[in-house]
């Protein structure tokens, strides 16, 4: 991704294709990882990939066990 789409990823329906995408994965990931007070990381360098990381504490996660 270039700089600039990085920017946008994880905005609500931002889409760089032409046809109609629902694009929600990184939003609603972000979403997710912010809610359980986590980290997301994205690494991404044109023509050579995305590399999506995300870091939730353990300790802030309650399994219902």
């Amino acid at each position: 991704m270039t700089p600039e789409i990085l920017r946008k990823a994880k905005t609500p329906f931002f889409s760089t294709r032409a046809r109609n995408h629902v694009c929600l994965g990184l939003t609603g990931c972000s979403q997710m990882v912010s809610t359980l007070e986590g980290r997301l990381f994205i690494d991404s360098k044109p023509g050579a990939g995305t590399v999506v990381k995300v870091q939730i504490p353990i300790g802030k996660c309650r399994l219902g066990l």
